[in-house]
């Protein structure tokens, strides 16, 4: 449920009063920790964040509205506002869109909200999103009172990645064991390392901060096994385990698969690279 209710914090772009006062909400999670970043937007537009966090009241998202305390600060917040129960919330249309993605698998990254919809009806919304189930920037729209709004929602996908754990510097190896898998969501899969084994033997190409996450640039895969190099070879069949030594024919990184000669027999297989200078034949 709370990463339910910082997915719908995070999404959730902005947010707008009569007086044309906006707040972003990722502000508030970005820099949740750094209390005057939060206390001068609180202050600044009072009455846009009570709304906010009555709009979560109101549809009954009470765990997002406990997260929403934290974030801005309790303190900042009156206990005591309340708001009518035909307010269009701009994390009802998260929900909703949210809604929609998920029958596909797909995730919401973000998404703007329509244009001229107004704060108050009488009438429920009706969301259609017919390209949600598809990775990419789409447009969405509002139903209302027989009128149509148009806004723009962004679609992704959640996908496992690897974040460090500790700042990490340019040209040091990449250390497992400093490694967490997280859940990301995001546009573009092919930019982040899904396989823990792409990330052995590598060595960053740039500083990390702690908590970033990983993606394919930031890391460089080390040559272990160069080409016409005696490498160690292990052939494992039906549970059995034998240790030889072979010529390599290519080089190679962690995983790769190269022809390897045998000594004994001039013969060349198949073998993939397991370590420096070690290679694995499966039978």
């Amino acid at each position: 449920m709370l990463k339910l209710a910082f997915a719908l914090l995070f999404i959730a772009s902005t947010a707008q009063n009569a007086f044309g006062c906006q707040v972003h909400l990722t502000n508030f999670i970005i820099k949740k920790s750094q209390s005057n970043e939060s206390d001068s937007i609180v202050k600044s537009c009072p009455q846009a964040v009570h709304d906010l966090l009555n709009s979560l009241i109101l549809n009954n998202d009470s765990i997002s509205a406990e997260f929403f305390k934290e974030a801005v600060g309790k303190e900042n917040l009156k206990t005591d506002l309340k708001f009518g129960s035909d307010k269009v919330s701009i994390f009802s249309l998260a929900k909703e869109l949210s809604t929609l993605a998920n029958k596909t698998q797909m995730k919401i990254i973000e998404f703007s909200d329509p244009h001229g919809l107004p704060s108050q009806s009488n009438a429920r919304p009706n969301i259609e999103c017919n390209s949600c189930n598809r990775i990419g920037t789409t447009t969405y729209k509002v139903n209302l009172n027989n009128r149509t709004y148009y806004g723009e929602v962004q679609i992704g996908i959640a996908i496992p990645a690897y974040s460090v754990q500790k700042n990490s510097f340019q040209g040091t190896p990449v250390e497992i064991n400093n490694l967490i898998k997280k859940e990301v969501i995001t546009a573009s899969p092919e930019q982040y390392i899904s396989n823990i084994d792409q990330l052995r033997y590598s060595k960053f190409t740039q500083n990390i901060s702690s908590g970033a996450v990983l993606r394919k640039s930031d890391v460089i895969r080390e040559t272990i096994v160069s080409n016409f190099r005696n490498v160690s070879l292990i052939i494992e069949s039906d549970g059995l385990s034998i240790k030889g030594s072979g010529l390599s024919q290519a080089s190679g990184s962690y995983g790769d698969v190269i022809p390897i000669k045998m000594g004994s027999n001039g013969k060349i297989l198949n073998a993939q690279i397991i370590g420096k200078d070690l290679t694995r034949i499966e039978l």
